[in-house]
C-alpha cells in the first residue's frame, strides 16, 4: 500500500512530502524535548546539535550539486563510474577530516559549560553523535548520485523511511533520559538503512578505482566548479543562522538562554521549511523554463511561489507568536524566548527568506548577485553578536544580526527584487 502510495506521487511531491515530514516529526521531537528534560539539559541538547550541524562547512551544497553533475554525464559509463570513484573518495575525506577536528572542539567547548553533567555521558554523547554524522556524510553523495539517473522517489522512499525509523529511535533515547544519545539516531538509522539499499540496488558505487582516471571528467567541470563556487557565500551564511547565535548565548549566557534561543529557531526554521517547501519542488521546473528563455512563464512561476512563500512564512510566524503570548503563563511557554525577541527573530528569518527566494530565480540563471553582501553581512553580524551578546543577552544578538541585514543587506534585496519585476 506505501509502496502504491509513493508511486503515486510525482518526483516533486515526494521531495515536498520529505520535508514536511522533517517538519512534522521535528515538532513532535521538539515536544518531546521540552515535556522530558528540564530547562538547562533543553539547552545542553541543542547546543550538542548546534555544534554537531557544523557538518555543513565539510559538504558546503556540494551533495547537492551532485544530482546536476551526474546527470549531466550519466549516459557517458565510464564518465560515470570514475566520477563515483571520485566523489566518494572525496567524502570520506571530508568524513575523516570532520571527525579528527570536532571531537576535540567539542571537548573544549563544552568541557568548562557542563560540570552539572557527568563527563563520561556526554563525551560517549559527543563522539557517537560526531561518528554518526560522518558516517551519514558519506552516504549523502550515493543518494544524489542515484537521484540523477531519475531515481528520485527511490531515494527520497529511502530517506523517508530513514527519518522515520531514526525519529522513532530519538524518541526512546529521549523518553529513556539518554536526550544527549537523540540527535543521532536519524543520521544513524539514514546511514544503514542507505548503505544497505546501495549495496543491494546498486552495487557498481561501491566499485574499486579504476585503472586509469587520466583523460577523464573530474566530479566538477569548470563550469559546476564555477556556479559552485558562487553558491558557497550564501550556502554558509543560511546555514550559519541555524546554529551559530545559539552557540554564542550557550558560551556567554549558559545552556538555559542558550536553550529557549535554539528552541525558539527550531520552530521557526519548522514554518519556513513548510512555507518554502512548494517552490522548492518547482526549482527545476524554473530552471529549465528560464534556460531555455520561457522568461515569462517561469516568472509567473516564481512570482506565485514567491508570494505563497513568504504569505505562509508571516501567517506561521504571527501564530507562532500569539500562541506563545495567549499561553504566556504555561510552565512550557518559558522555554522559548520572551515575545519581543521573538518578533525581532522572525524579522530576521523573514530577511534570510526573502535572500534564499530571491536567489531560486537567479540561480536558475547561473547568478549569485546577493552571495558577498549576505556573507559579509552575516559574519560582521555575528562578530556584533559576540560583543553584544556577551552583555544583553539573546537579544544583543539578534538584534546585531537584524541591523546588519537592515542596513547592510536590505537595499540590495530591493535592488535585485526590482530587476526581476
Amino acid at each position: 500500500m506505501i509502496k502504491k502510495l509513493i508511486n503515486s506521487l510525482s518526483p516533486s511531491h515526494i521531495v515536498s512530502t520529505l520535508r514536511i515530514s522533517q517538519a512534522f516529526l521535528g515538532f513532535i521531537t521538539t515536544l518531546l524535548i521540552v515535556k522530558s528534560v528540564n530547562a538547562e539539559e533543553q539547552g545542553i541538547y541543542y547546543a550538542f546539535v548546534n555544534l554537531a550541524s557544523s557538518y555543513v562547512f565539510f559538504d558546503l551544497g556540494l551533495s547537492n550539486l551532485l544530482v546536476q553533475v551526474f546527470s549531466r554525464i550519466k549516459n557517458k559509463k565510464d564518465d560515470f563510474v570514475i566520477n563515483i570513484f571520485l566523489v566518494r573518495k572525496y567524502f570520506l575525506k571530508m568524513s575523516f577530516l570532520f571527525c579528527a577536528l570536532l571531537i576535540p572542539i567539542g571537548f573544549f567547548y563544552f568541557n568548562s559549560k557542563l560540570n552539572g553533567l557527568p563527563s563520561l555521558f556526554w563525551i560517549q554523547a559527543w563522539i557517537c553523535l560526531i561518528f554518526t554524522i560522518a558516517l551519514s556524510m558519506s552516504i549523502n553523495p550515493i543518494f544524489s548520485i542515484v537521484e540523477s539517473m531519475d531515481k528520485i522517489k527511490e531515494s527520497y522512499s529511502v530517506r523517508i523511511a530513514g527519518l522515520l525509523i531514526g525519529t522513532l529511535m530519538s524518541w526512546s533515547f529521549i523518553y529513556s533520559h539518554h536526550f544527549l544519545y537523540a540527535p543521532m539516531a536519524v543520521p544513524l538509522a539514514l546511514s544503514i538503512i542507505g548503505y544497505f539499499w546501495a549495496f543491494k540496488k546498486y552495487p557498481f558505487v561501491f566499485k574499486f578505482k579504476p585503472k586509469s582516471i587520466k583523460n577523464r571528467e573530474v566530479f566538477l567541470s569548470k563550469e559546476f566548479y564555477a556556479a559552485y563556487i558562487k553558491s558557497i557565500p550564501t550556502y554558509i551564511s543560511s546555514s550559519l543562522f541555524l546554529f551559530a547565535p545559539p552557540l554564542i548565548s550557550f558560551y556567554f549566557n549558559g545552556p538555559e538562554n542558550s536553550g529557549k534561543l535554539s528552541l525558539s529557531l527550531v520552530f521557526i526554521n519548522m514554518i519556513s521549511i513548510i512555507a518554502t517547501s512548494s517552490i522548492i519542488s518547482k526549482i527545476p521546473l524554473l530552471t529549465h523554463l528560464i534556460s531555455i528563455d520561457k522568461l515569462d512563464t517561469g516568472k509567473k512561476i516564481f512570482f506565485k511561489e514567491f508570494k505563497k512563500a513568504i504569505y505562509l512564512n508571516i501567517f506561521g510566524y504571527f501564530l507562532f507568536v500569539i500562541i506563545l503570548y495567549v499561553y504566556k503563563e504555561s510552565s512550557y511557554t518559558c522555554r522559548f524566548l520572551k515575545v519581543e525577541e521573538l518578533i525581532l527573530l522572525s524579522l530576521v528569518n523573514l530577511i534570510n527568506q526573502l535572500i534564499f527566494l530571491i536567489q531560486i530565480y537567479y540561480r536558475a540563471n547561473n547568478q549569485e548577485p546577493l552571495a558577498k553582501n549576505y556573507f559579509f553581512s552575516t559574519i560582521g553580524g555575528y562578530f556584533l553578536a559576540i560583543f553584544f551578546g556577551r552583555y544583553f543577552g539573546n537579544m544583543g544578538i539578534i538584534l546585531s544580526i537584524f541591523l546588519t541585514y537592515v542596513f547592510f543587506s536590505a537595499p540590495l534585496i530591493y535592488k535585485f527584487w526590482k530587476k526581476i519585476i
